[in-house]
């Protein structure tokens, strides 16, 4: 099939003809193809009018029917970071021979990736997630809030993890709240607040969003209040305005806590009364 049109009577080409039908057809059984097939990574647009997205139960079907390595590859890899699989699953036998069968002959053993090609896929994958997330945030309304801690692993190695939460415009302009981890990162050296306090600012200043800085928030560790202190004097020196407590979560956390067992205390106490 290579074009769709209307009606029965003699063919009659616009230039303002639909070039969009494709994602609206049923699949039937033909060796037939169109000359172009839609690009299946991408929503498709109507014709008449651009600015509305399809929703069409047939754009689901095209996806489906339409197999191709690229969005093989896209669904294999995105399960393999978020559910924090290890990457030596693709070179399991018996793991391929599941992905052999689930292709139904339109896969061969050449076809899947193996550690070093899946690998190189991830990183480039992660470059393009991480310029995005970089841009939203210095495109975002107002100021960045980060939430940070630190992790061990079973060697007692420690990593620093900072989330940034910002606001951003959907489609039809309305405000909508983001999270995303911008670092997972490896602390060299004590956990003193100095260090601390120095590898946040390095982590947030790398990404480019010094100027996005607004509130923290940190747990309850003693040596936080201090880590405070440091950025205040680090990010003073790069021109940013920032209190160690006015920009800090932690402690208006801690009154509200605070509030809500002396409620709870009064309402306890109330009960008790004859």
């Amino acid at each position: 099939m290579t074009s769709c049109r209307h009606g029965s009577g003699p063919s009659n080409p616009h230039k303002n003809s639909a070039t969009d039908v494709w994602h609206f057809l049923m699949s039937v059984p033909s060796t037939n193809k169109p000359d172009v097939l839609p690009d299946i990574m991408e929503v498709p647009t109507l014709t008449s009018n651009p600015g509305m997205e399809c929703k069409a139960m047939a754009c689901h079907l095209c996806m489906q029917i339409l197999f191709t390595l690229k969005m093989f590859y896209h669904l294999l890899l995105r399960w393999i970071a978020v559910d924090d699989q290890s990457i030596n699953i693709l070179e399991c036998p018996e793991f391929q021979e599941l992905l052999l069968y689930l292709g139904d002959n339109r896969l061969d053993e050449h076809d899947l990736p193996h550690c070093t090609q899946a690998t190189t896929l991830l990183l480039e994958e992660y470059k393009k997630k991480h310029l995005t997330i970089i841009d939203n945030i210095n495109n975002s309304e107002g100021q960045m809030s980060t939430t940070t801690d630190l992790w061990s692993d079973q060697n007692h190695d420690s990593y620093m993890a900072v989330t940034a939460q910002f606001m951003t415009q959907n489609v039809h302009g309305h405000l909508e709240l983001m999270s995303h981890l911008i670092a997972f990162q490896f602390v060299e050296g004590s956990h003193s607040e100095v260090n601390l306090g120095q590898l946040f600012v390095k982590i947030i200043d790398e990404n480019g969003f010094l100027h996005k800085m607004g509130q923290v928030m940190m747990d309850n560790a003693k040596n936080n209040n201090m880590m405070m202190t440091e950025l205040e004097a680090e990010l003073t020196k790069c021109g940013i305005p920032f209190d160690r407590d006015g920009n800090q979560l932690r402690k208006r956390l801690e009154d509200y806590i605070a509030g809500l067992e002396c409620d709870l205390v009064g309402l306890q106490d109330s009960a008790n009364m004859p």
